[in-house]
Order: structure tokens, then C-alpha cells, then sequence
């Protein structure tokens, strides 16, 4: 538990014509991590490096074509995820149960569902492309008519005739006044303008001698003219209502197609996710042979395996090979992947380890020895039994529902389930239902008063005496943290390491209690040596690290503040609202709102604060004194099924 799985490392070669099958068998078994070697190794080995199977093209081709046609349908999804699910990055779905089949039918399988589908999806495509197209040109139609969409003048009218050039549009006030005066400027008399008055607004109509079409135009674009679409038989009013009706014949179109795909998705989405996950389990054996060193005869795997799985494996390559196989085992390697192992009661916790780094192979697993700190720091600061059992309560159904789609999300709200406890044993420990609502304001009693309560953290000098708790727990942790770092140190014989980084530190710090017990001669050897060593291991730098210890314990000082903020905060707003509660008719009101907004305010971000703090406890000061991560995870050759459960 702390430290994790042992590993063992297998060297095995296979003959060629069987290392598909081997690959296939270790794919199912799912408990070995396939090496990719590297080319010094193969060239050291006179290896060359395996090829990938014929099929990977194949399998690449399909996956590509499954993914535009999945593409295509998700604007037309009915995607009933709500708010929580997208927050949390989780979707709903039932996994559709499938045989055991071999590559070449569900390359087929594939085959005929995409073949359809992919027809159906591009003709409604191309059809919806075109009904868009047409639609946003007469929506700009539209809307250049929409100034004449009552005019009821026959549009030969405004059209150019045999004799006369005529522009009809609309034009901005201060336009109009600049295109008369081109027009006078430009044409003199020989030049009309009428104004055509509708409930749209106003247009004019501009007409001059034939033959002065070019003058007219830059006339008019110089006053920022624009001009009306005249291009069918009727008058505006008719063009307008035949345009009209034309758009909604297109969205009706639109819609009509749309509904289609949508119907596409909803009866085939299943069906080609369940395939794609089955192709691309394919195309992660196929690919597999590629991290292989092969000669002419025979393939080279090298493969990491927990030691308790060895047997089984081996047994599974030699059945899978037909005993054409051979093993170099090593069941004790200096290094290896790191496979975490915690109790079921500490695994979520693992989430915490791995966002900080993996343990390397040979270091202790810290997971076990955070957990317990981490939850009672959450509690400490929490602090509030009310809150802390809401935290309980919505974490634990959240959790019910959504986290058996999600490992991350169901082991963030195991881990905040049990820092919700914790929070309400330390809120009745210290009084704090609501910060003081429950004592003060419905029971009429002091906090210390309540049952159960050890310590009422507001009272007296009481925070005095807390201050000085959460400093020791510091001392005590980060000690216990240099005692860890060199029992882990010693298990792998760095004999420095557990002079320089840890028995150093032990030594500095014991020259306190030395000094309180003995005198300050004694203390100042004790301190001596440590710094010796110290120095022996960090060089210069040792002068700057002793200000920094001394600030990891007080930075355990931040329990306490964020202890005393949730009982403070909470009773000025108790305060307040109690205030407001004697103010005749709108009081009360305004009281309970007021109550409500602040407590769900803090009910959010008493939590937050109480996370982020306990987790900066652990990776800074307590990681510090024995910890540095680095590892590599074990990454097991296996199927991954999320859309799919194998049928029995």
C-alpha cells in the first residue's frame, strides 16, 4: 500500500507468423504494458523495428469516414445533457453489447452501416448547403425590399425604359441632399427625381437621358444609393410577398432535411460509436506490432507485468503462440512503471497523488498518508456542521448518478463525501450550525454550551491556543514527513540522501526541544550538525532554506484562518439578517433573502478555499520533506470499452 505494485519485466520472443495472435491475446488479457523500443535498443539488439499490420490503413480509412459522418450529424443531435453533465464532462449513454468478431467482419460490419448512412447524410447535406445558400440571398432581398413592401406601383415604372436610365432605391436624408446637388451639378434640368412614400419608408426614383447611365452611377454611388432589386413581373408589394413566401418555403425545406438527419443520428449514433470503439481496438493491435523489434524469423516484445499476473500471462503468450516463444523474466527490476494499489476505501484519493506526479517505481505511495490528513485539514477549515452536511448530501448524489460514467467525477465526490463528513464532525466539535443560527438565534444558548462542542473557536483566547495546535500539527506532520523520506531512502540504499535531505532537517529541528530540555551548548551542537549536513548536501544554498523551513510551519497557520473565517463571516451576516428582521413589512423579507444569499455564497466557497488549502499543505510543506513524484504510469495494453460490454 505504500509503495506500488510490484513489478517484473519480460522479455519475450515469438515467431513471426504468431505474433498477431500473441498481440490479440495480450489485448484481451489487458495486464501487461507493451515497450515501445527505441531505435539504440534495436540497433543494439541487430533488430529492425516491427512493422504495423497490412490492415492499419484499412481500419485508418474507416475510423476517418465514421468520424465525418459523426461529425456531419452532431449539429443535429437531440442532446439532452443538462447543465450539471456539461459541467462536469460527463454524457449518459447505454453501452451496447456486442460478440467477440474478428477484424475482418467488423471491417465489413462497418462497411455496410457507413455506406448507407454516408449517402443519405451528404444528399440532405447538399440539399440543406443549398437551401441555406438560397435562403441568405433572399433574406438580403428581403431585406432591401422591406422599405417598398407596401408600394403598389407596376415595376416597369421603375425600370429603365427606351429613352430614360432610371435608378430606384432608398437613400439616407443627408444623402438625398448631396444627390440633388449632384444631380443639379451633373445633369441640370435634364434629370427627374420622384419620392415614392410607404410604410416601410421612403424611395426614390431617379431618371435621366438614356445614354448617361455611367454619370447616373457615380452620381450615385458617391450619395451612398442603394439600390432596389426590380428582377420580377409585379409591383414591390408583389416581389416582396413572393420573396417572402419563397423564404419560407426554403426554411420549411431546411427544416424538413434537418429533421431527417436528426432522425439519422438518433437511430444510428449508437450503433457507429459502438463500431468505431470496436475499430479502433483493432487499430490498437494493429499498431501495437510497431513498438516490436523482429528479424526474419521471429518477433521481440518487452512487456512490464505485476508480478502476481506474471504466471497468467506467460501461460497466455504460450497458448496464443503454440509454445513457439522463449522468456527472459526478471521478477525484480531497479525500475518500472508505476502501478498504484490503495484499498478501495483510499484509491480516489489516488486522483490527488497523480495531479501532484506519480510516485517513481521504487519511492513511497503517498496516497495512504495523505488521505486522513487531507480530509480532517478539509473538515478543520470547513467547519460547519450544517454545510458540511449539505457537502455530504449533494456530493454523495452526484456522485450515485453520475460517476459511473466518469472515474474522475465519482472519485472527486467520494473524496468530497468524506471531507464532508469530516466538516460536520468538526462543526459540532465546535458549535458551528450555520456559523451561530442555531445556538444564538433558535436555541438561545452560547456555542460552548451546545453538546459535543470541544472548543468554541470565537470565545476568549481559544484561537490562541488553536494557532498554536495547527502550528504543531505542522511541526509533527513535516517531521513525520523527513522520518518517511529517509525510510524511503534507506529502502533504496542512498545513504546521502538520508544525511543531506532528511536526518539534516531532523537534527535542525531538534535543537529547539534541545534547547527547551537541556541548554543552549547542547542545542547549538545538535544544530551544528544538522547544518553540517545540510550544507554537505546543498552547498550555499543551505543559508537560504533555514527562513523557508521556518515558514512551512507557520504556514499551517492558514487552518486556523480559514477555521475562525467561516464562524466570522457567518455571524455578521446572522447579525445583520436579524437587523433587518425588525424593520416593518419588507424586513423579514429582505432578512431571508439576505440569510439565504450569504450562506449559499459561503456554502460554495468555504469548500473551495477549504480544498485548495489542504491540497497546498500536502504538495508544498509535507511533499517537500520526502516527496518529489517523477514516476511513469503503468499503461496496461487493454480494451478500452466505454460504448460497448462484451456478451458473455
Amino acid at each position: 500500500m505504500l509503495k506500488p505494485v510490484r513489478m517484473c519485466r519480460i522479455e519475450c520472443i515469438v515467431g513471426r507468423e504468431r505474433k498477431d495472435a500473441v498481440i490479440s491475446r495480450l489485448h484481451r488479457e489487458g495486464a501487461a504494458q507493451i515497450d515501445n523500443l527505441s531505435g539504440e535498443e534495436l540497433t543494439a539488439s541487430s533488430l529492425v523495428r516491427d512493422r504495423p499490420s497490412e490492415r492499419l490503413g484499412e481500419l485508418s480509412a474507416l475510423l476517418a469516414r465514421i468520424s465525418a459522418v459523426s461529425e456531419a450529424l452532431k449539429p443535429y443531435s437531440k442532446d439532452d445533457a443538462g447543465f450539471l453533465e456539461e459541467m462536469l464532462g460527463v454524457r449518459r449513454r447505454e453501452r451496447m453489447i456486442v460478440g467477440r468478431e474478428s477484424c475482418s467482419k467488423i471491417m465489413a460490419e462497418a462497411e455496410g452501416a457507413l455506406a448507407p448512412l454516408e449517402l443519405a447524410v451528404a444528399s440532405e447535406g447538399r440539399c440543406i448547403a443549398a437551401f441555406r445558400e438560397e435562403g441568405s440571398r433572399l433574406q438580403d432581398r428581403l431585406k432591401r425590399l422591406q422599405p417598398v413592401a407596401d408600394l403598389e406601383v407596376p415595376s416597369s415604372l421603375l425600370r429603365s425604359g427606351e429613352y430614360l436610365e432610371t435608378a430606384f432605391g432608398t437613400i439616407s436624408k443627408d444623402g438625398e441632399k448631396t444627390l440633388t446637388d449632384v444631380l443639379t451639378e451633373v445633369f441640370a434640368s435634364e434629370h427627374a427625381v420622384e419620392r415614392l412614400q410607404s410604410a416601410g419608408g421612403t424611395a426614390l426614383v431617379v431618371n435621366v437621358l438614356r445614354g448617361r447611365e455611367a454619370e447616373l452611377e457615380q452620381a450615385l454611388r458617391a450619395s451612398g444609393f442603394e439600390a432596389i432589386p426590380l428582377d420580377g413581373d409585379g409591383t414591390p408589394k408583389d416581389m416582396f410577398l413572393q420573396t417572402a413566401s419563397r423564404l419560407a418555403e426554403i426554411e420549411a425545406e431546411t427544416a424538413k432535411s434537418a429533421g431527417k438527419l436528426s432522425s439519422i443520428h438518433a437511430t444510428s449514433h449508437r450503433g457507429l460509436e459502438a463500431l468505431k470503439e470496436q475499430l479502433s481496438i483493432e487499430y490498437e493491435r494493429c499498431q501495437a506490432t510497431a513498438r516490436l523489434g523482429a528479424t526474419e524469423e521471429a518477433s521481440y516484445l518487452r512487456l512490464w507485468v505485476p508480478r502476481e499476473k506474471q504466471a497468467g500471462i506467460v501461460d497466455a503468450i504460450e497458448e496464443a503462440s503454440g509454445g513457439l516463444c522463449a522468456f527472459d523474466i526478471d521478477p525484480d527490476p531497479k525500475d518500472a512503471p508505476t502501478l498504484l494499489d490503495n484499498p478501495p476505501l483510499l484509491a480516489p484519493f489516488e486522483s490527488l497523488t497523480r495531479m501532484y506526479s506519480p510516485p517513481r517505481y521504487n519511492q513511497i505511495d503517498p496516497t495512504a498518508i495523505t488521505a486522513p490528513t487531507f480530509v480532517i485539514f478539509f473538515g478543520f477549515m470547513a467547519g460547519d456542521a450544517v454545510y458540511g452536511l449539505i457537502t455530504t448530501a449533494v456530493s454523495y448524489m452526484l456522485r450515485k448518478r453520475y460517476g459511473k460514467y466518469s472515474k474522475g467525477v465519482n472519485d472527486f465526490f467520494y473524496i468530497m463525501m468524506c471531507c464532508g463528513l469530516s466538516t460536520i464532525l468538526f462543526g459540532v466539535m465546535t458549535g458551528g450550525y450555520l456559523a451561530d443560527f442555531l445556538t444564538k438565534y433558535v436555541l438561545g444558548i452560547a456555542t460552548r454550551d451546545m453538546p459535543f462542542v470541544v472548543i468554541d473557536p470565537l470565545y476568549k483566547s481559544n484561537a490562541v491556543l488553536l494557532l498554536s495546535i495547527t502550528v504543531a500539527v505542522g511541526v509533527l506532520q513535516i517531521v513525520f514527513g523527513h522520518v518517511l523520506g529517509m525510510l524511503d531512502k534507506l529502502s533504496r540504499r542512498e545513504y546521502k540522501g538520508v544525511l543531506t535531505d532528511n536526518l539534516s532537517w531532523l537534527l535542525i529541528f531538534a535543537s529547539v526541544p534541545a534547547l527547551i530540555m537541556w541548554s543552549k551548548a547542547a542545542a547549538l551542537a545538535v544544530f551544528a550538525a544538522g547544518f553540517i549536513l545540510l550544507f554537505w548536501g546543498s552547498g550555499i544554498l543551505a543559508f537560504l532554506t533555514i527562513p523557508g523551513s521556518v515558514g512551512n510551519f507557520v504556514s499551517y497557520s492558514r487552518l486556523l484562518a480559514l477555521n475562525l473565517t467561516s464562524p466570522g463571516v457567518g455571524m455578521a451576516f446572522n447579525f445583520l439578517s436579524s437587523l433587518l428582521w425588525n424593520i416593518p413589512l419588507v424586513g423579514p423579507i429582505i432578512a431571508v433573502a439576505l440569510f439565504i444569499t450569504t450562506h449559499s455564497v459561503m456554502l460554495l466557497m468555504n469548500p473551495i478555499g477549504a480544498f485548495v488549502h489542504s491540497l497546498r499543505l500536502h504538495y508544498v510543506e509535507f511533499y517537500g520533506a520526502f516527496y518529489d513524484g517523477g514516476g511513469i504510469e503503468f499503461q496496461p495494453f487493454m480494451e478500452r470499452r466505454e460504448h460497448t460490454i462484451l456478451r458473455r
